[in-house]
């Protein structure tokens, strides 16, 4: 077999500079193969999997991650549910006024808000501060590198979609 290889590819590979004998040129692409390979598969990003797996399912019921006075929440998809670090999907349940502590995620974040209203100071360095509201059929996208703060002047429930997925290590929670 190695004399068919570098028959046929000795010719192709007069590449190298420093003179080899062909053999060593056949190992040489083979080896830059190899390692080319090896990147790839190191570097292409993981497909998500849901429970492990890469596959329709249904998700039954979701799991109670925060269970508090003023709020629920209940994560769908996500590290805590379904151990699906690539996106997170929950539903908040926000019953009287609060507010969250403000926060500089490492995460997109995307929200749908269902019912009340939803009001966001975002700041970032160099830019001034901006205030978003959203309330009931609208949506927020707030991308990672921006700092929240995130008030709720009364009741509301929405949906946060998280890009990675939520974890409290990349929150930034002040």
């Amino acid at each position: 077999l190695l004399k068919v290889l570098m028959k046929g590819l000795v010719s192709a590979m007069d590449f190298c500079p420093v003179p080899h004998k062909s053999r060593d040129q056949v190992w040489l692409s083979l080896g830059a193969a190899e390692g080319a390979t090896l990147t790839w598969l190191l570097l292409r990003r993981a497909e998500p999997r849901v429970r492990g797996q890469r596959q329709p399912q249904t998700i039954e019921a979701p799991c109670r991650v925060v269970d508090v006075k003023s709020r629920t929440i209940d994560e769908l998809i996500g590290n805590a549910a379904t151990g699906t670090p690539a996106i997170s999907v929950a539903q908040v349940v926000v019953r009287e006024a609060c507010e969250e502590p403000p926060q500089k995620p490492l995460f997109d974040e995307y929200v749908l808000v269902l019912e009340g209203l939803m009001r966001v100071k975002a700041s970032r360095a160099g830019k001034p501060e901006m205030t978003l509201e959203a309330s009931a059929n609208q949506a927020l996208f707030l991308p990672k590198g921006w700092r929240y703060h995130v008030l709720f002047p009364g009741g509301c429930r929405f949906v946060p979609i998280c890009i990675p997925a939520f974890s409290p290590e990349i929150a930034g929670q002040e």
